[in-house]
């Protein structure tokens, strides 16, 4: 912690003293809060004991103010769509912080990487490797003194030409994907035809002039120039079609070159996360919506870790989706022109793109963001088109009823939900009238922008409300960004008389809304919100199936048979956990309390389960748990070898829950998170090992947020939090420093 200064003048710069400096530490520890009477009382005891130089509260805050000056994060007054005021950190201000701390620089990874089968980090996931916009991406490479950018016409050392389209690595060698060039000459000039519709791979090995160099180049005369492209070939209905040169200006090259200016260009892709926590230590409720982050470059070990979680906005009266437009409209600012950051590591200033790799959350979170009308809707899937039945649909199929129904012809209830889960039979494909098709990422959410603007325009005319709400359940989605200015629609002309009337009023209204009436999570460059929101495996496997079948197997398999209860709590207390990493078992507490237990309770229940339970359940409820406690080491798998072998390991064990379950009993079905485990196989496939989106670590920092606002004075918590965890900040930043030297 001591600075090493060797002049004499202050050891413990910038702070005055070491008293000030070991105080100020304490203020702001994430996890030990003080408010300022406790200060207060500390500076007093110190006094009172003889203790010298004890700055008080007010030159405390002085300090503070000098250093969130020189090294701090701005906290930035914004006023929601919707009127709330609420404040939020400044986002590039942590990414520049993020970029000079050498703990963090030292692991952080800005290329995907390649590694075949092998799947163990978020950089080596499909989403970011193969699925990211380009743009988006780390869009150069640094090699022989010359930056080749992706956009930009290559020479290759076989003589070749092409343009990188996707930097990645393999190991330390880096790779790209690239168009092939084919040269033009004519009567009329010479130029470039990009060959879009073939995609080649090449190494760093491979590559000899950039574009830069390219046009200055005496040797390279004899081409075609290599800012004339004359356009790009790509495969169409009819053949190859020749299109206009759009991605870059072919005179500058890529935009990020001309902006950077020599300088490095880095993507730095974030696991953004939010959340509704209590503000209040007491039962009563005081709903406090927050936004987090943490870097996606991290390796797995590090990226949970609560020292690498950031603060972005709290407050107990914006929603979540007003307070996302004030994040959104921080990124676009950062594409649009980059952050200007320092590299601790390679010590130059380089130029930073954030991006948004997924939306982390629960599941009625992730809904929300999602604009989906949650779980307990028809279509209660926010990631595909699966249904559940209505009363059209069994009235149109009555015959079809027959073979799944009761023997006297009827359906019963658990026999109604194994149906509307089966979307892979082709009944429910059937049924679904075409919605049970699989959409690609971009249809689905192109698709779900025409709905919504399909509401808006309905409701911009006057008696279409039911029609808007017959939209939303015949769809799925629930913009509540949009439902904000749809109820201010309605309400516009209520007090008026007569359909003229009615629709002027309804006109004066539309007229002064926004530009932009929907959700900003559209507006997040590359994100798809229905596929990007992965599974949470927190709340949907532990605090979901583990928590249902437990408080079923305590309260109602065993319910009040005393000499079961008092067996399976002597089983569970004399259960050797030594080879489970975890603490030996409080039988009592996890048999009295099954209805109050956490994650963490969840966790071991779901590996003792299968011994603790034999004999003292049904076949059928031990058979599905023996089946759950299978797929759990699957699920929290660290590092995937083979992700194929794997994969398929994972749905046949999915499959087997499903099916041990329903034979059961199907009334579990009644719960969209059977449904939900579905996706999960395809989550890993494209964002790493499920516990890279795991939210442990940001449900643990809620905590923090709740501290936060139990120490302040409850004026204006939006503000309050935020200023305490940006002055936590810059002493993370100093201390990190200081460590580091």
């Amino acid at each position: 912690m001591k600075s090493t200064n060797t002049s004499g003048e202050n050891e413990w710069f910038p702070w005055p003293n070491k008293l000030s400096c070991t105080i100020d530490i304490l203020m702001h520890l994430p996890c030990s809060v003080f408010s300022q009477c406790q200060v207060d009382l500390l500076t007093w005891i110190l006094h009172i004991n003889g203790v010298q130089d004890v700055p008080s509260v007010r030159t405390l805050k002085t300090l503070e103010d000098g250093l969130q000056k020189i090294c701090g994060i701005e906290t930035l007054p914004f006023t929601g769509a919707f009127g709330h005021k609420y404040y939020m950190n400044s986002f590039a201000d942590i990414i520049r912080q993020e970029m000079a701390n050498p703990h963090v620089r030292s692991q952080l990874h800005f290329y995907p990487e390649d590694l075949g089968k092998q799947l163990n980090e978020a950089f080596q996931a499909r989403r970011w490797l193969k699925e990211m916009d380009p743009t988006q991406l780390t869009p150069m490479i640094r090699l022989h003194n010359q930056d080749f950018f992706i956009f930009e016409p290559a020479l290759l050392s076989s003589g070749q030409f092409c343009i990188p389209i996707r930097w990645f690595c393999c190991g330390n060698i880096f790779f790209a994907k690239a168009w092939p060039l084919r040269a033009i000459v004519n009567d009329t000039g010479s130029g470039w035809i990009v060959e879009g519709h073939t995609e080649i791979e090449i190494s760093q090995m491979d590559l000899l002039v950039s574009f830069k160099n390219w046009r200055i180049s005496e040797s390279t005369s004899v081409l075609p120039p290599a800012h004339n492209i004359i356009g790009i070939e790509k495969t169409c209905q009819t053949g190859v079609s020749l299109e206009a040169w759009t991605l870059t200006n072919p005179h500058e090259g890529n935009r990020w070159c001309v902006l950077a200016d020599g300088a490095r260009v880095v993507s730095f892709p974030i696991w953004l996360y939010c959340d509704d926590t209590s503000g209040n230590l007491s039962k009563r409720w005081n709903k406090h919506n927050s936004f987090l982050f943490t870097p996606a470059g991290l390796p797995r070990v590090a990226v949970h870790q609560e020292y690498n979680i950031h603060f972005l906005c709290t407050s107990n009266t914006a929603p979540p989706l007003d307070m996302l437009d004030g994040f959104v409209n921080q990124l676009e600012n950062a594409q649009e022109t980059g952050i200007w950051a320092w590299d601790c590591i390679d010590k130059e200033k380089v130029l930073v793109i954030p991006a948004v790799l997924a939306l982390l959350g629960d599941n009625p979170m992730q809904s929300e963001l999602a604009c989906h009308v949650g779980s307990m809707g028809k279509y209660f899937c926010r990631v595909c088109n699966v249904k559940g039945y209505d009363i059209q649909d069994m009235a149109t199929n009555a015959e079809d009823d027959q073979t799944y129904g009761n023997n006297d012809g009827g359906k019963s209830e658990d026999q109604e939900f194994v149906r509307s889960e089966g979307e892979e039979s082709a009944h429910a494909q059937k049924k679904s009238k075409g919605k049970g098709k699989k959409e690609t990422m971009n249809e689905m959410r192109e698709h779900s922008m025409t709905e919504l603007k399909s509401m808006f325009t309905m409701a911009s005319s006057i008696g279409n409300q039911s029609k808007v709400k017959d939209k939303k359940t015949s769809t799925g989605l629930k913009d509540t960004f949009l439902e904000h200015y749809l109820d201010g629609m309605a309400a516009s002309y209520k007090k008026r008389c007569g359909g003229n009337s009615k629709q002027q009023g309804l006109d004066e209204f539309t007229q002064e809304l926004p530009e932009n009436v929907y959700s900003p999570v559209w507006r997040i460059k590359g994100l798809d919100p229905h596929s990007d929101t992965p599974v949470e495996v927190l709340h949907t496997i532990l605090l979901g199936f583990v928590k249902y079948f437990w408080r079923d197997a305590v309260n109602i398999r065993i319910g009040k048979n005393k000499i079961k209860r008092e067996l399976l709590e002597a089983r569970l207390s004399s259960f050797d956990t030594s080879g489970l990493g975890i603490p030996p078992l409080s039988g009592h507490t996890l048999v009295q309390y099954a209805g109050s237990l956490v994650g963490r309770d969840f966790r071991a229940i779901a590996q003792v389960a299968p011994f603790v339970l034999h004999g003292l359940v049904p076949q059928e409820c031990y058979d599905a748990w023996v089946a759950l406690s299978k797929i759990i080491p699957l699920i929290w798998k660290p590092e995937i070898e083979d992700i194929d072998a794997h994969l398929t390991l994972l749905e046949t064990a999915i499959q087997n829950l499903l099916a041990h379950t329903a034979y059961w009993t199907p009334r579990w079905f009644n719960k969209a998170k059977f449904h939900i485990l579905l996706h999960l196989p395809e989550h890993i496939h494209r964002f790493g090992p499920a516990a890279l989106f795991a939210t442990e670590g940001f449900e643990s920092f809620n905590a923090v947020i709740r501290a936060k606002s139990i120490h302040s004075n409850r004026q204006s918590p939006s503000h309050d939090i935020a200023r305490a965890f940006a002055h936590g900040n810059h002493i993370r930043h100093i201390l990190s420093d200081k460590e580091a030297d």
